[in-house]
């Protein structure tokens, strides 16, 4: 029977004296192994300060306790992926060739095996906050469920209209009430999108855009004609979008969340606390400089995020 971390909830391996996977000292225990040997493990990792071998997917060494992702403070310390001794000021290993600086700021192999990526929706739960990350060319929005947003109102067309990241293009699929950007009382047909800072679905909803680069981000800040939405309308759900952040981008980019209020910022207060949030070849990788941590990847399977945050995968 597998003996479960306190901490984690992960099993702790049979001869371990720290959880693989957050470095908790695990508990003593009487352990009957084949052999007398620990079994080997598939494509497993290296201790750089000690050598054992570790899951593919462990954060920490089962038997020093060290993070298996951090530079031993020694003249000479282990490859990760074929134990090889090196010099600290190696970059590559001298046998397999793995880059070091990849390896300690979790980028390339280590990324592809443990790293989230692709589209996420990031829920900060003390704000209630949802920032939806979308790596994808479009954007669609309007009234019928088939729509990446959906705004339950009579008024709004079933399919309104489109943004376009790769074409740069903002679409109205001809709906009856028109589509209006940057508080322009003409109806577009096809604009820019890097053109639009603000833009109005069907007379009633505003969204205003944050620009960053290569980044679009929006989100639903005003409802103009409220006291009619309330007649006919799902309030409710209509009140819910203004929760959301829709972050529409096509390549690496950088995101700041302000701590307190949840709001993305395009250039924050130095004087405000600020996470901010790099994607680097569609993985993402979160700072906290207030509590030391920069640039930390944010892992698929084990939680190492703020603890007001969680991931879901839809909602």
């Amino acid at each position: 029977m597998s003996i479960l971390c306190d901490q984690c909830g992960e099993a702790i391996l049979p001869l371990a004296n720290f959880c693989s996977y957050c470095g908790t000292e695990a508990p003593h225990k009487t352990v009957i192994l084949k052999n007398g040997k620990q079994e080997p493990f598939e494509n497993p990792v290296y201790c750089p300060d000690c050598g054992k071998p570790a899951p593919y997917d462990a954060l920490y060494c089962a038997f020093c306790g060290e993070y298996l992702y951090q530079l031993p403070k020694k003249n000479i310390f282990y490859c990760p992926k074929c134990k090889e001794k090196n010099n600290i000021n190696a970059k590559n290993c001298t046998s397999c060739g793995m880059s070091f600086i990849d390896w300690f700021s979790m980028k390339g192999i280590v990324a592809d095996n443990l790293g989230l990526k692709g589209n996420i929706i990031l829920h900060e739960t003390m704000n209630d906050i949802f920032y939806h990350f979308i790596y994808d060319n479009t954007i669609n929005i309007g009234k019928n469920s088939c729509n990446d947003i959906i705004i339950p109102c009579p008024w709004v067309s079933s399919q309104h209209c489109e943004l376009d990241i790769q074409k740069n293009t903002f679409i109205d699929f001809n709906s009856k009430n028109g589509t209006y950007i940057n508080r322009d009382n003409h109806k577009i047909k096809n604009v820019p999108l890097n053109n639009v800072f603000e833009f109005n679905i069907a007379g009633s909803f505003t969204f205003t855009v944050i620009q960053i680069k290569n980044t679009f981000i929006f989100r639903l800040t005003a409802i103009l004609n409220q006291k009619e939405c309330e007649k006919i309308s799902n309030m409710q759900a209509l009140d819910e979008l203004r929760k959301h952040y829709y972050i529409l981008f096509s390549d690496d980019t950088n995101i700041d969340i302000n701590m307190t209020d949840g709001v993305i910022e395009k250039q924050p207060d130095e004087l405000e606390e600020t996470y901010h949030i790099n994607i680097i070849n569609k993985f993402y990788y979160f700072s906290d400089l207030s509590r030391k941590i920069n640039n930390r990847l944010i892992l698929k399977k084990h939680k190492n995020i703020p603890v007001n945050w969680e991931i879901i995968d839809d909602l």
